[in-house]
């Protein structure tokens, strides 16, 4: 299991290899391919009505979105509130992430589906979570490639969701590859871990330690 990195501005820009990472290194032993170019785009598509219910029994929505916090810019770096990013469901509707407004703190982790970090974080996804039971906790998994480093399709989605028994853990695809922003190009296997006011607490890149995905959701739930 390799060590968790929770990245700053500084080392999100520095990070530029690991097992999962490089578009140009050579496939590993599981066969990988490597991942395709998207543009990437940050405020697409209004928000979703929503209408999730977290085990909290609150509901969840666009409408509960917050404001902009004092001093906080909208961007997809650690430290701002995260602009709107609009994906698709395993149904093939749009899916803005704002559908989870409403949480204490949010998961999100963008999957692979070549990458082998990818399937085990998904694979303890729903243990994962179970784990804030009562806590108001929304927990999102994206695909944003397909086991052939394409873009997803709906079919895919519903594979990697029944494959992984995701149920509260809302399962997703992004075909136009909205959420590469989040990361350093050709990354894969990324937690990235929001508080009640969709500000990025921390990322966490290339990792399934399950006990440093706790860290970070623990860190998004801290007043």
């Amino acid at each position: 299991m390799k060590p968790f990195k929770l990245l700053s501005l500084a080392a999100s820009a520095a990070l530029t290899v690991a097992a999962c990472s490089s578009p140009d290194a050579a496939p590993n032993a599981t066969g990988d391919a490597r991942p395709f170019e998207q543009p990437v785009r940050t405020d697409a598509g209004a928000p979703d009505a929503g209408g999730a219910t977290s085990d909290g029994g609150a509901t969840w929505g666009a409408a509960k979105c917050p404001g902009l916090p004092a001093g906080k810019t909208v961007g997809l770096e650690t430290g701002q509130q995260l602009a709107r990013l609009t994906v698709k469901d395993c149904d093939g509707n749009d899916y803005s992430l704002e559908s989870v407004c409403g949480s204490s703190a949010t998961w999100l982790f963008v999957a692979h589906g070549w990458c082998p970090y990818c399937k085990s974080v998904s694979k303890d996804a729903e243990t994962t979570l179970s784990t804030y039971a009562g806590k108001n906790v929304a927990a999102v998994n994206v695909l944003v490639e397909n086991a052939a480093s394409q873009p997803p399709t709906m079919t895919d989605c519903k594979a990697w969701r029944d494959t992984y028994g995701l149920t509260n853990v809302i399962a997703l695809y992004d075909p136009d590859g909205v959420t590469r922003g989040l990361f350093n190009e050709g990354s894969s296997a990324l937690s990235v871990f929001l508080d009640r006011d969709r500000v990025i607490r921390g990322k966490i890149i290339h990792t399934d330690d399950v006990t440093a995905i706790k860290a970070g959701i623990d860190g998004a739930l801290a007043p």
